[in-house]
């Protein structure tokens, strides 16, 4: 029979209302459930939350490395603009797969040449597949 190895999750105060999981879940205090989470137009989740009243949409990713880091324990701190200078990486190109174990901070230019790579590899295996074909 095989086992099954379960990942402890760990979960920390997004603030009063809202928790966040390091494997990027949230979690409301007020309706004691987990929220669902929407994929914006390029893909990348996130969750929409009453702040002050008011709607809010927050990038878990982001929010996610922000408040335990990233693979290697690297934090991102949150100011206007660090995003045009460092990127969020889903290692394994899975944008819903929000774990710390899958992001990584990098460089604009590293992400980039990451995701170039990563497709010119996909082009190269469909090629292969269609020549079996």
């Amino acid at each position: 029979m095989r086992k099954i190895r379960r990942i402890k999750e760990n979960w920390k105060a997004f603030n009063s209302d809202y928790l966040i999981s390091d494997l990027g879940r949230w979690y409301s205090l007020k309706n004691q459930k987990l929220l669902r989470q929407w994929p914006n137009n390029s893909g990348y989740m996130r969750v929409q939350l009453y702040i002050d009243g008011k709607k809010k949409w927050f990038f878990t990713h982001i929010t996610v490395v922000s408040m335990f880091g990233d693979c290697y324990g690297r934090k991102l701190e949150i100011v206007k603009n660090l995003l045009e200078i460092n990127s969020i990486d889903h290692r394994d190109f899975n944008k819903n797969n929000n774990s710390i174990f899958n992001l990584e901070i990098v460089s604009h230019k590293e992400n980039c040449q990451r995701c170039k790579d990563h497709y010119k590899k996909l082009a190269e295996l469909n090629f292969a597949v269609d020549e079996i074909f």
